[in-house]
């Protein structure tokens, strides 16, 4: 006995709200005429990294993106650095100083 699935969906992007996708699978009944059955696949089926599971007994699962292909990881980007207003002065005292004393040398 074999189980083949084909699944079709949307190219890896950062958008967590959105989903589109088709999963395909041979029918297991000898007696249906149908080739494939179809499933469609959107944010209510899928689980992204992080989610939990609960009040299930059970659950059949693929994954569709792996790596820096996740939804989450394209969807983070750089840290912003985070600089204190203290810091930002300092900052500008420093340079002033140094145009000062670069002033006075020339």
């Amino acid at each position: 006995s074999h189980f083949m699935v084909r699944v079709e969906c949307e190219l890896p992007n950062n958008r967590l709200d959105k989903f589109v996708g088709l999963m395909a699978t041979e029918s297991l009944d000898p007696a249906d005429d149908e080739e494939e059955i179809q499933y469609s696949l959107d944010n209510d089926k899928i689980l992204l990294r992080g989610m939990a599971l609960k009040n299930t007994k059970w659950a059949v699962g693929f994954v569709i993106f792996t790596g820096h292909h996740t939804k989450l990881m394209m969807n983070s980007g750089k840290p912003q650095l985070k600089r204190t207003n203290i810091d930002k002065l300092l900052n500008k005292i420093v340079y002033y100083i140094l145009g000062l004393l670069l002033s006075l040398c020339v």
